[in-house]
């Protein structure tokens, strides 16, 4: 019973946290939220047993958990059985093994668009196959190639949201997890700039890939791309990074993340919670300047609401406000201490963040004993 009251409370976080959204940028990573939270439950729903529900308690958990699935698989999905979500404005897709709800929300149309295997797309005037996948992924390692960004979209006062748009609307990017792409660029002075970044959108994400970037006065990519339109390209080249990803490589991902650095901890952690065969545990420590610098802290609370039970989030703040209840200051080797997983042969900490904090928290991390080899800095 308390996992199914569980699972009830993660579904009705992410329903609200769609419903009340109004950044449009963050549309398909909320509703992928809610297709995971509401497949929990249903899952939860499908363990109870004709004998345990005879329990009056389980019973009334059971028929809450059934109404609120009727009420998000009427307002939000279509059944249907599909290998991958194929549509017209490249929407986000994940693989099932079994029939189950999907829907292909289109964010610029301003509305969510059901679609069908088969059924004949509107505005192409062409059948969707979910086989149409292409041979291979977006990128190439050897190879920058330019994309089109298609939306811009400020999410706090100095970070942008960017979305690029693929090649083909049925293709995906392939980045492994923990990994990133670089970005080239002519500065103002017409000389080629480097920079390495995350995507915060999922591999299974087809069409299309999503950056948060944040704005620096000083900052040569960045200034380059504060000042993108929509419809310029961008060079991309990728997959980077020496982080590799196995499900139940370690038993806890300790993960200590400064403004930015929230964005390869995001792709593992999320890779980590959407698997049902991943049992790992997270434990983030985040550390940021004020309340308004907490990067992607909607989608981090909703994943906290679904899988409480498997991932803690600790906010540090430099400047809190009063009311702040979260720690204070930087993060300190006593932070570290009270929060992550204490050293052993199954834990990793992973570091992302400034320079000199990630200097520092290795330097922490060391004394409280944790070896270089139980460390990862992206």
């Amino acid at each position: 019973m308390t996992e199914i009251k569980k699972a009830v409370s993660g579904l009705k976080v992410a329903l609200d946290a769609v419903r009340t959204n109004t950044d449009v940028s963050s549309t398909n990573i909320m509703r992928l939220n809610l297709k995971s939270a509401r497949d929990q439950l249903a899952r939860r729903v499908q363990e109870v047993s004709p004998t345990t529900e005879a329990d009056p308690a389980i019973a009334s958990a059971t028929r809450e958990a059934r109404i609120l699935l009727e009420e998000v698989d009427s307002s939000f999905f279509a059944l249907q059985k599909v290998s991958h979500q194929v549509c017209s404005c490249a929407a986000p897709t994940v693989p099932f093994t079994r029939p189950m709800l999907t829907e292909s929300p289109c964010p610029w149309e301003g509305r969510g668009r059901m679609r069908v295997e088969g059924v004949r797309d509107a505005t192409r005037g062409s059948n969707l196959k979910a086989n149409r996948l292409p041979k291979r992924p977006f990128l190439d390692p050897n190879e920058f190639q330019p994309l089109p960004l298609t939306e811009k979209t400020y999410i706090t006062h100095n970070t942008l949201r960017l979305r690029f748009a693929l090649p083909d609307p049925s293709q995906r990017l392939g980045l492994p997890i923990g990994q990133h792409i670089t970005f080239l660029a002519k500065d103002e002075d017409d000389k080629d700039v480097y920079r390495p970044y995350t995507p915060v959108s999922d591999d299974d994400l087809l069409g299309c890939v999503d950056f948060v970037i944040k704005v620096y006065p000083q900052g040569k990519m960045s200034q380059v791309v504060a000042k993108m339109r929509v419809g310029d390209t961008m060079l991309m080249k990728g997959p980077k990074g020496r982080f590799t990803y196995t499900p139940n490589m370690v038993k806890h991902f300790g993960m200590v993340a400064g403004g930015t650095g929230i964005t390869p901890m995001y792709q593992v952690l999320s890779a980590v919670l959407k698997n049902p065969a991943d049992v790992t545990q997270l434990t983030l420590l985040f550390g940021n300047l004020t309340e308004e610098d907490i990067l992607l802290r909607k989608e981090l609370d909703s994943l906290v609401a679904m899988h409480g039970n498997r991932l803690r989030v600790h906010h540090v703040l430099n400047t809190p406000p009063a009311e702040w209840e979260g720690g204070v200051g930087f993060i300190t080797k006593e932070m570290l201490a009270e929060h992550l997983p204490a050293p052993g042969p199954d834990v990793m900490v992973l570091r992302c963040g400034p320079n000199p904090m990630c200097v520092a928290m290795k330097e922490h991390l060391g004394g409280l004993g944790f070896s270089e080899e139980a460390q990862f800095q992206f």
